[in-house]
């Protein structure tokens, strides 16, 4: 039986860049 994949997904970076897109999409954010 094939070993189960592990993800490389880091929930530190998600959380970042998810913190990014929403002031990135802010029309008064810092990104202006």
């Amino acid at each position: 039986m094939p070993e189960p994949r592990r993800s490389t997904i880091d929930a530190g970076e998600v959380e970042r860049f998810s913190a990014l897109a929403a002031e990135w999409w802010n029309p008064n954010g810092k990104f202006r």
